[in-house]
Order: structure tokens, then C-alpha cells, then sequence
């Protein structure tokens, strides 16, 4: 284990974000834009290109590219901006360890909103709630780690009704589509993973020993990392790969293959709730940006957490 110590210690970490939290401002300042952003088109992009795209939208409908949410216990929650566009959702049938079920085709996403910059904190999550059901609380760095073991319906039901009451007047605080969640995930990019066709466990935090899948690394983490460990993507969202899946309001179904071109969300009653991004006890092949998984929307896991987005009218 000393040599994952030694990655963990040389990775990019969130603590430079959290000391300038104080500039970043507060979502209670926002108000509704009275215009509508672009919606581009160009894909894919490169990161100067997202960035600029991020700066371009926050101009035109006059909000921070980088928000943040005041919880109790002098706790905070950061959102990022994520501008309008079209992407190629979904894998190439030639991309290594694609699902069956990742049929690609184009989707626009015609309205900007902003998603969490990390995966809910057990931190976060015991600002709202009385019971942290993590199975990894009682670790030194538990408060900055991902809340897991969080069913879709105990945070669609009992925690975003508790975050909204923070939220600022006339805005709605929610799960992402799986839309948004892989348009936001790959950030202008079109490789297997938002930061290139490889992985290796400086990159994320997953099951690195899967051969079967290409793993190359000898030995694995068994646990969550905190958030922010791993370089973030161009939209400055962190673990987007790996750590803990993330639930996304639509239910898995054939609905992805003939979904509408604009904004598709699954919404047509099922057993099963989409999960998205892989996690630190699966293998690189959930990792992908693309990659699909599910489970019932009452089913509990170390593997699973939640991150939010924030939205106007």
C-alpha cells in the first residue's frame, strides 16, 4: 500500500478550491437570467475551448461561472456552469469495453445549468441529516469523502427537499438527466474517458487489478478517496470518473435508444434508476465516459453517492 500512498500524496487535491471558497459567490445573489445562452454546436472541443465556452455563457446571462451554496455547520456546496450544447452521446462501436447499451447518437442539451463541482460530502450530508449512513465514516478524512450507501429514493425523497430550503429563491436543486450528467462528464471531449482513451489510478480512484478490462496496476484501493484527490475536467468537475457512481434521475430502459434529440429524460416508470461514472470497487470499464449502470431505486451500496444539479425556471 505504500505505492498508492504515494499517488494519493502526488495527486492534484481540492484544498486550493476550498481556500478561496470565500470568493466564489454565494447562489443566494443569483437571479433568473432574462436571456438565453448559445447553444453550440462544435463537437468535440478542446479544454481552452470549454473554458471559453464556460466564460461566454456566464457573460451573456449575466451569472458567476462558479457558484456556491451556504449549508449549516459552516458547510458549502460548489456548483460549476455548464454552457448549452450538442455532443455524440453514447460509445463508438469501436471503443474497447463498450456496453451493449451505449448506442451512440446526437443530443443537445439547449439550456446551461451548473453541477455540482464534487460528488456530495459525508461533510455536506451531515450539515442536512441526522444519520450518516457511510460505510466509510469513521475514517480520519471521512467528512471531505463521498456520502455512499445513499439510496435514490432517501435523497430524492429526504435530502433535496432539506437542500432545497438553501437553494436561492426561484431556482431547483436536483438529480442530473444522464444526459447532463455524460454531456457535463466529457466536456468537449469524445475519447473513452474525459482525459483520454487510458486510465491508470492517478486518474481515478477504481479497481485498477481487472486485467479482463485493462487494468494495469498490482494492487487497489478497497475504499473512497476524498473528493477533489484527482484532476478535474475542463468544466472543473472532479471524479466525474470513478470513486462512487452517481444517480441520475432517469430510469434505465429501452428509452435511450430512441430518445428525442433535445434534453431526454427517461422518465416512464421502471425497476431500475440510472448510475453513471463508476466507482472504486469496479474496473475501468464503468469508468468510461459513456458507460451505463442501474440499480433499484431503493438499493443501498458503498459504491454509490449523488451529486446535484442547480437550475433556473
Amino acid at each position: 500500500m505504500a505505492v498508492m500512498a504515494g499517488i494519493l500524496a502526488a495527486a492534484p487535491s481540492i484544498t486550493a478550491q476550498e481556500s478561496r471558497a470565500a470568493a466564489i459567490p454565494a447562489a443566494d445573489s443569483l437571479t433568473t437570467p432574462s436571456k438565453t445562452a448559445r447553444i453550440f454546436s462544435e463537437w468535440p472541443f478542446d479544454a481552452a475551448e470549454a473554458a471559453r465556452r464556460q466564460k461566454e455563457t456566464a457573460a451573456t446571462l449575466g451569472l458567476p461561472p462558479e457558484v456556491q451554496i451556504t449549508l449549516p455547520s459552516k458547510q458549502s456546496m460548489v456548483f460549476e456552469l455548464i454552457p448549452a450544447g450538442e455532443f455524440m452521446m453514447g460509445s463508438p462501436d469501436k471503443e474497447p469495453l463498450r456496453g451493449n447499451t451505449e448506442f451512440q447518437h446526437r443530443v443537445r442539451i439547449t439550456k446551461a445549468f451548473y453541477l455540482g463541482k464534487t460528488a456530495l460530502t459525508q461533510a455536506q450530508w451531515n450539515s442536512l441529516m441526522d444519520v450518516n449512513p457511510s460505510l466509510f465514516k469513521n475514517k480520519p478524512d471521512s467528512p471531505s469523502r463521498p456520502v455512499e450507501h445513499t439510496s435514490f429514493d432517501k435523497i430524492v425523497n429526504e435530502f433535496l427537499p432539506k437542500l432545497q430550503s438553501s437553494a436561492p429563491k426561484g431556482w431547483t436543486v436536483r438529480l442530473p438527466t444522464e444526459a447532463e450528467w455524460e454531456y457535463a462528464c466529457r466536456a468537449g471531449t469524445a475519447t473513452a474517458y474525459f482525459f483520454g482513451d487510458t486510465i491508470s489510478q492517478a486518474q481515478a480512484n477504481y479497481d485498477g487489478t481487472r486485467q479482463n478490462e485493462g487494468g494495469t496496476e498490482t494492487a487497489k484501493r478497497y475504499e473512497t478517496t476524498p473528493v477533489g484527490s484527482y484532476p478535474a475536467n475542463a468544466w472543473g468537475l472532479f471524479d466525474m470518473s470513478g470513486n462512487v457512481f452517481q444517480w441520475c434521475q432517469d430510469w434505465y430502459g429501452d428509452f435511450y435508444r430512441r430518445s428525442p434529440a433535445d434534453d431526454p429524460l427517461n422518465g416512464a416508470p421502471g425497476q431500475m434508476r440510472v448510475l453513471r461514472g463508476g466507482c472504486w470497487i469496479h474496473g475501468p470499464k464503468y469508468c468510461r465516459s459513456a458507460s451505463r449502470y442501474f440499480a433499484p431505486p431503493e438499493y443501498l451500496a458503498g459504491s454509490i453517492g449523488s451529486r446535484f444539479v442547480l437550475a433556473w425556471p
